[in-house]
């Protein structure tokens, strides 16, 4: 489910923000909650499978802005705790949205063919934009996609 398709704004967004503006009249605690509940389930609506992922994050997130904001740290130890949440969150993001598409890269430039990376999808970038397509036809020498070797692709 996307941010702008029919079913997010028109079964998902209402009750989501009916039940936020109604715990909202009652304490200042309960909406929180519940959108941090709403967040998840939309995630888990989406991709349940990186739900875990999610709360390990967010329980990392919290652990550091606690570190920031309520222990007694000097300043050394400050810098130190925010490099670490920073250097914490975009080595998550640089494994789980990255590591694919550079293992495919590596694989294509070397000649090799991990069979830890997906088969069905593209080891050409070409459809992900104009700037790596060019990109991919200058280094690999194609404009095509490479196809699945194997006949059994999960």
């Amino acid at each position: 489910m996307l941010f702008n398709s029919y079913p997010f704004i028109l079964l998902f967004l209402p009750p989501v923000l009916a039940g936020y503006f109604w715990l909202g009249r009652r304490s200042n605690l309960a909406p929180v909650i519940w959108l941090a509940a709403a967040s998840l389930a939309f995630y888990a609506i989406g991709s349940w499978q990186f739900l875990a992922l999610l709360l390990i994050s967010i329980a990392f997130n919290y652990g550091v802005g606690h570190l920031l904001i309520v222990a007694k740290l000097t300043s050394p130890h400050r810098k130190a705790a925010l490099a670490l949440g920073v250097i914490g969150d975009l080595l998550v993001l640089g494994i789980f949205k990255y590591a694919g598409f550079v293992t495919e890269n590596i694989n294509a430039l070397v000649g090799t063919h991990s069979r830890s990376t997906s088969c069905c999808r593209s080891a050409s970038p070409s459809t992900r934009s104009p700037r790596l397509r060019s990109w991919w036809t200058l280094i690999a020498g194609r404009s095509r996609p490479m196809r699945c070797r194997t006949t059994r692709c999960s």
